[in-house]
């Protein structure tokens, strides 16, 4: 969970681009994120891993954050693959290098 969240927050918060094309998915993924970092100060705050884990509420919240992400990570790659038909040289470039040239691509003179 807390991996495909840090993999996603860079995309949806950090790249305008993903922004822009993806208003549905880029506001779902805040909402997720929200409720990730107050489950994850909880968790922090509770010092007890036991303790922390068997809070009430916390397995359909991880469920839901995490069928939320995937749906996140199904529209990124519906986006991705239509940029790959419109520009057939991106099917050569890797995921991360695609998203790094659509997210930063203004940027390179």
């Amino acid at each position: 969970m807390q991996r495909k969240w840090a993999y996603l927050e860079t995309l949806f918060i950090g790249s305008d681009e993903v922004v822009k094309e993806l208003p549905d998915s880029a506001a779902r993924f805040r909402e997720i994120d929200r409720t990730f970092q107050a489950t994850s100060k909880g968790m922090y705050a509770a010092k007890n891993a036991v303790l922390a884990s068997g809070s009430e509420g916390l397995l359909p919240a991880l469920e839901e954050m995490a069928s939320g992400l995937e749906l996140c990570e199904k529209a990124l790659a519906e986006f991705l693959e239509s940029k790959r038909r419109i520009f057939p040289r991106f099917y050569f470039a890797s995921t991360n290098m695609l998203l790094d040239i659509l997210s930063n691509g203004n940027r390179y003179p």
